[in-house]
């Protein structure tokens, strides 16, 4: 079982690469790992390359990994870009229109599956927007990752503000997208993951803990400042 990894996910602004890596890390947290995040995103909305990769590990995790274990692509032109970064033996999907011929030494030692995720979130679900959870569903799939702890987060993240028939079809897209990523990849191709409690950890992003330091260091001042008071 593996017990350190990093994943990518890659594309343009306006895909969805943020939402994607922010549901994997999350997901990733409940299976009890610690993680780390890296996002590099573009200033403007859409259109410019943006990456998002996820570093999990069973050990105390204090930074980003060296190599990319798993590359999910929105377009082929991310996995050009990022292809130096991958580890041997590491699998990339990618859902491009174009097919992309990498580099032999860097494609040694690696395997490709076109993933057509567009196409196939418009054919089953009538929309591309389920592109983003058939690709978690494949992700799934690859880390032997629990369904019933994706379910969860799926429906925490939904319920509320969008109700029970969009939790539901999310849902079913992600499964949709896990039994693709079983039909065309091997065994041996899956990165199954060790399990661990989950803890009652926090995942913060930068922001979200500069905030938290802030909060408590003006606690304590308002604590001092009390005290003159009693």
């Amino acid at each position: 079982m593996i017990k350190d990894l990093s994943v990518m996910i890659a594309g343009k602004a306006g895909d969805g690469v943020l939402f994607t890596g922010n549901v994997l890390a999350r997901l990733l947290k409940r299976h009890g790992w610690e993680v780390v995040t890296g996002r590099d995103f573009p200033s403007n909305i859409r259109g410019e390359p943006t990456r998002y990769t996820i570093r999990a590990s069973l050990n105390e995790n204090y930074g980003p990994g060296d190599l990319v274990n798993i590359l999910l692509a929105f377009d082929c032109e991310a996995v050009l870009d990022n292809l130096p970064l991958m580890a041997a033996g590491g699998i990339v999907l990618c859902d491009g229109e174009v097919v992309v011929k990498p580099p032999r030494d860097q494609a040694e030692g690696k395997t490709f599956h076109k993933f057509p995720l567009r196409p196939m979130a418009k054919e089953e679900f009538g929309h591309e927007i389920f592109k983003n959870m058939i690709a978690l569903g494949a992700l799934n799939f690859l880390l032997d990752l629990e369904t019933a702890l994706f379910e969860e987060v799926i429906t925490e993240m939904f319920l509320k503000q969008k109700g029970e028939e969009v939790v539901r079809k999310n849902i079913q897209a992600a499964a949709y997208g896990y039994e693709k990523a079983r039909e065309i990849t091997l065994e041996t191709e899956r990165h199954p993951l060790a399990r661990k409690e989950g803890g009652e950890r926090l995942l913060l992003s930068g922001d979200e803990a500069i905030a938290f330091v802030d909060l408590s260091v003006r606690r304590q001042e308002l604590e001092k400042i009390m005290e003159n008071f009693r």
